[in-house]
């Protein structure tokens, strides 16, 4: 199932990690309005900043995704 997670301070970390363990979830887009946590998700979870989007709108219109 494809995802889109929003949030990327500390309990979005934690949960885009915990969706990176599960065999059939595919996080395809993440939502952080703050610049600030959304360096840290690049820098400490090795997330491309091509998937990272500042509002929810954006994400919709970028990737399909079956649950958020």
């Amino acid at each position: 199932m494809k995802a889109i997670l929003v949030g990327l301070g500390g309990r979005g970390r934690y949960w885009l990690d915990q969706c990176r363990k599960q065999r059939d979830v595919d996080v395809v887009a993440c939502v952080e309005p703050s610049a600030q946590n959304r360096e840290r998700a690049v820098a400490q979870c090795a997330l491309a900043e091509r998937f990272i989007y500042r509002d929810l709108g954006e994400a919709f219109a970028a990737v399909q995704a079956d649950f958020v």
